[in-house]
């Protein structure tokens, strides 16, 4: 049955990949996207959709070889892969943010046959080396996200709370965290591994403090009670 399966999801990539589906039925799939990715000498095609008629997304990875492009992983369901960065031998994707859905992240293996789960719940957004930064939640809204520091080598997550913008800059990570009630906001700055950690200031509003981002590694700007954006220097 599996194996039938992927059979029939090869073909259909064939087929979409090629224009060979009736023009009512392409119009059914849209959103098609793709993207190359180069690791180790290889490279592979990530190549998403979205089907219509059963409201899924489809994503599939496919490597380019000699005898032409063969599928490695696929993946369906109410969101699609993205590709995020490499790191060893892995490719390392998350699944598109819907409100509905949990934070989850993906991997394949060169020579492998299917995505893994890498962690859950868990967003990754850049990494330095072995080194990654993430979210464990994302808002929808203004509202704060969850924060982690996550490594790629023995897959440890470390929470650093509700937060802002987590960010590389020149080494070091930088975020806010605020407070449950959001009037009390902390800049700080850490290593990749979560040590060093060190406020850099302390920002309070009694109506609230809201999106932060980073304008430089001395300066961010947020908005008090959701209104006019507020540049804090640090």
């Amino acid at each position: 049955m599996k194996i039938r399966k992927r059979l029939i999801a090869l073909i259909m990539v064939a087929i979409m990949v090629f224009g060979l589906l009736p023009m009512n039925v392409q119009a059914a799939n849209s959103y098609e996207r793709e993207k190359k990715i180069s690791i180790n000498g290889k490279t592979y095609i990530l190549w998403t959709y979205y089907r219509a008629y059963d409201d899924k997304e489809a994503s599939f990875l496919l490597e380019k070889t000699a005898k032409g492009q063969q599928l490695v992983a696929e993946y369906s369901g109410d969101s699609r892969m993205e590709y995020e960065f490499c790191y060893g031998k892995k490719i390392f994707f998350t699944l598109g943010h819907r409100p509905e859905t949990t934070e989850r992240t993906y991997s394949y293996t060169i020579g492998a046959t299917e995505f893994q789960l890498e962690k859950s719940p868990l967003q990754l957004a850049d990494h330095r080396g072995r080194y990654a930064i993430g979210y464990t939640y994302r808002a929808t809204d203004i509202g704060a996200n969850k924060l982690c520091l996550y490594n790629l080598s023995n897959r440890k997550q470390t929470l650093l709370g509700r937060g802002y913008d987590i960010r590389f800059i020149g080494g070091k990570v930088y975020y806010v965290k605020v407070s449950k009630d959001d009037k009390t906001a902390q800049i700080i700055r850490c290593n990749p591994d979560g040590s060093g950690k060190k406020i850099l200031k302390t920002v309070k509003d009694k109506r609230g403090l809201y999106g932060f981002q980073f304008k430089n590694k001395h300066c961010v700007i947020c908005y008090p009670g959701a209104r006019d954006g507020l540049y804090v220097s640090f």
